[in-house]
């Protein structure tokens, strides 16, 4: 698989003002592809820092993603870190500054000098033109590898990434795109479930696994480059972990429940005390929950659970709240 860094610039994304989703984003999206994203890093707002930080990032990779630092104001940074990364010039296009003037005289509005600052581009390189806001994003080529700028407003990199970027991707590395099987196993330890896939995949070889560790559940997820080679691991683990298996690919546990119910012609009502709502919080997730999810009752107290669910006293003070007979 080919090596890609992903780099968040932005104050914001590191005082906790703002989570990065860009890069989840982005990542999602390229694993697919054929890409391993070896680096991820959330960068202030000094060019010094980010231009250092992209000359790490062309050491270990093909390809690096930049999110944020292409607005008009004096903080965004992003297209003069990496001019000077690369040892190139900044450039201002008539062009996409005429075009930028025409956008706010759409709205009535006369266009900030600031604003100028979005026309300029790193020398060499191609634009992404923006659809959604202001920031065009670039497409730069240095020695075999590829930079990308995007936006980081969520929507505007969501956009260029998937009508731009993605098929520029796939013209310029065809034929690597990698296949994924992910499995959600409920109510086995990580241990367990690890040991169960490396027995069943003893003797396969050319698969990736990862394990993650989820609220009552363990994600397993199987990689590799050929699709026969996946579906085979992933019948061998299916097979291994058997009914533990609650969901696959993009299906999720309480999506498959009301799935089953509906099929069934079922109703579904939940009693709780220590998960405190999470689990009506987890069904009715799923549009349409209310067809089948009649409601729920949470008896957190020892007489809630007297009261409400007509629990036994004896039995509560003998066993505890927290006992299966209870």
């Amino acid at each position: 698989m080919r090596r890609c860094a992903l780099l968040a610039v932005g104050d914001e994304l590191l005082d906790g003002r703002v989570t990065d989703t860009n890069s989840e984003f982005i990542s999602s999206r390229l694993l697919p592809l054929g890409w391993r994203v070896i680096l991820r890093a959330a960068v202030g707002d000094e060019i010094g820092i980010i231009s250092e930080t992209v000359s790490l990032a062309l050491k270990v990779s093909d390809l690096i993603v930049v999110t944020g630092g292409l607005g008009p104001t004096q903080d965004d940074l992003t297209r003069e870190a990496v001019a000077s990364a690369l040892g190139r010039a900044l450039e201002r296009d008539p062009a996409i500054e005429e075009s930028l003037r025409s956008f706010f005289s759409s709205m009535g509005r006369e266009m900030s000098p600031s604003n100028a600052r979005q026309a300029d581009r790193v020398r060499g390189a191609e634009w992404l033109h923006a659809r959604l806001g202001t920031a065009p994003g670039q497409w730069i080529e240095e020695s075999g590898r590829v930079i990308v700028l995007l936006p980081g407003v969520p929507r505007e990199m969501q956009d260029m990434l998937e009508k731009d970027v993605i098929p520029r991707l796939r013209g310029r590395y065809p034929g690597v795109e990698t296949a994924s099987a992910v499995l959600l196993v409920a109510a086995r330890p990580e241990s367990e479930v690890g040991e169960r896939v490396y027995e069943a995949l003893g003797d396969v070889e050319g698969l990736k696994v990862s394990y993650r560790a989820l609220t009552g559940q363990v994600e397993v997820r199987l990689e590799g480059d050929e699709p026969e080679l996946v579906e085979e691991g992933r019948r061998r683990v299916r097979e291994a972990l058997g009914e533990w298996v609650v969901a696959e690919g993009e299906e999720s546990l309480e999506g498959n429940l009301g799935d089953e119910l509906r099929k069934r012609g079922l109703t579904l009502a939940v009693a709780e005390s220590c998960t405190g709502g999470m689990i009506g919080e987890r069904i009715t997730r799923v549009p349409g929950s209310s067809d089948y999810f009649r409601g729920g009752v949470v008896a957190y107290s020892y007489r809630a659970k007297e009261a409400l669910l007509g629990v036994d006293a004896g039995l509560l003070r003998e066993k505890g709240a927290v006992n299966e007979e209870v």
